[in-house]
């Protein structure tokens, strides 16, 4: 029997409107009254989806920046955490410097980045964080900076040459993923989801079959593929679709809720 639900955001449990229905707020809250524990598990910080909360206010974990952190949400407390190599880092932020790339940067829960521009309200509006713009030379201000994970933003057209080009200078050695056609999003090798995951898996003393986890995107392949028993939103990427065990119904029709009542509530 599944003791652990684990839920992307984005494209997942929110719907179109960035929201959480009444309906999955209800479901979910009556699966945690039954023993079944909640996380959220998104490439989001985890200042970004406070305004979520009030809706989630019996998950006790969440699973934030990609996998990078752990927090517990009824203390507030960062739990776990795997910033990106310093050295990686600064690579990194070369080429963006090079190739005049728009970059976000996440470090201790505060958005960053290398330039204003449009990109930065558009961030805004899909995550509600606001970054703030990097006074002085980047790379300096990078210096002994532990950073959870960096996100180039671009054109969807241009996003796979840089993609290609972090992954042959750095591949291997880092995560390298994509939420969005417009991201390449870089983290610790082990800043993934599925690795995350079995922390939590251990703390709360749980085996994968215990498991149950929803993903529609490019980072949640990971958690897809090598954890518990995984969902993939009718919406979600071909990629996630075939790494998931089944394909559920969309994020507006409420496929993380349906799925929970038909597996847990119903059983």
């Amino acid at each position: 029997m599944f003791k652990l639900i684990a839920s992307d955001l984005d494209g997942t449990l929110l719907n179109s409107q960035k929201e959480i229905s009444e309906y999955s707020e209800k479901v979910l809250k009556e699966a945690v009254e039954k023993g079944v524990d909640f996380a959220v598990c998104t490439g989001r910080m985890y200042g970004s989806m406070q305004y979520l909360m009030p809706k989630l206010s019996f998950s006790r974990y969440s699973i934030n920046t990609m996998g990078a952190e752990i927090y517990d949400n009824f203390t507030k407390e960062r739990i776990y955490s795997r910033p990106l190599e310093e050295e990686h880092t600064m690579m990194i932020a070369e080429y963006a410097r090079d190739n005049k790339i728009h970059m976000n940067i996440y470090l201790d829960n505060v958005l960053y980045t290398n330039q204003m521009d449009d990109y930065v309200l558009w961030n805004y509006r899909e995550t509600t964080s606001m970054a703030k713009e990097i006074e002085g030379v980047v790379l300096e201000f990078l210096k002994g900076k532990k950073v959870s994970k960096l996100v180039f933003i671009s054109e969807p057209e241009e996003s796979p040459k840089h993609f290609k080009a972090i992954e042959e200078m750095l591949g291997g050695k880092i995560n390298i993923c994509a939420s969005d056609p417009r991201f390449v999003e870089c983290s610790h090798i082990d800043a993934r989801k599925d690795k995350a995951l079995m922390v939590l898996l251990d703390m709360l003393k749980l085996k994968k079959e215990q498991l149950i986890v929803f993903g529609d995107s490019g980072n949640d392949v990971t958690m897809l593929k090598n954890t518990g028993f995984s969902c993939c939103m009718a919406n979600g990427w071909d990629e996630a679709k075939k790494a998931a065990n089944v394909i559920v119904e969309s994020n507006d029709d409420d496929g993380v809720a349906r799925t929970v009542e038909r597996l847990i509530l119903n059983r």
